[in-house]
């Protein structure tokens, strides 16, 4: 949200700043204080902040990775649990597999969904093949 108001954000790389420990008060005061004067003198580690395209990209592969596991978990249509296939009321096994195939073709459409965009942003060279 800052980067969007047009201030100036910096992501202090956690190895970089390991130096603190030496200090007998830790607080936040005196960390931002200290994080302050490593900025002003120039020598503040700093980590990659993603740009939005790359962020977005990122949130939709978790997205489909976690939609994966849920269907890896309960079983994809054809390898259910046995307690699902074997479940008395029929209308339970029939929710069960209505929800299956819903996420087993939300989880390919995702996955077309992502090639695209990776795609166009390879082509207008927004995120590179070495990132």
């Amino acid at each position: 949200m800052a980067l969007e108001l047009g201030a100036s954000v910096h992501l202090a790389h956690p190895l970089g700043v390991k130096g603190f420990t030496y200090r007998r008060v830790k607080n936040d005061e005196r960390d931002a204080a200290d994080l302050a004067d490593l900025l002003r003198m120039g020598r503040l580690p700093e980590a990659w902040i993603a740009p939005p395209q790359c962020r977005e990209l990122r949130e939709l592969v978790r997205h489909r990775a976690k939609m994966n596991s849920y269907l890896s978990a309960r079983g994809r249509a054809g390898r259910w649990p046995t307690a699902v296939w074997w479940h008395p009321a029929r209308a339970v096994r029939e929710h069960h597999l209505r929800a299956t195939n819903y996420l087993s073709g939300s989880v390919e459409a995702l996955g077309e969904e992502l090639v695209n965009l990776v795609s166009r942003d390879l082509a207008r060279g927004v995120v590179s093949s070495n990132e």
